[in-house]
């Protein structure tokens, strides 16, 4: 999941560049940045829970 968000963020920042040399107003790709965000606190609270729900468990 990681390395998920350190691609999202290397995607961005290249986009971002992209922009800037080309003079653009706007951020190429931005409907997919805006679905990533709202995407990803879901991605992530997923993750945790099928990672908590695998996790064997302890004998006491």
């Amino acid at each position: 999941m990681f390395a998920l968000l350190l691609i999202e963020g290397a995607a961005y920042w290249a986009a971002k560049l992209h922009q800037l040399n080309a003079r653009r107003p706007h951020l190429p790709a931005l409907p997919a940045f805006r679905a990533a965000r709202t995407a990803n606190p879901l991605l992530l609270t997923a993750s945790h829970l099928a990672r908590d729900l695998t996790r064997p468990t302890r004998p006491r």
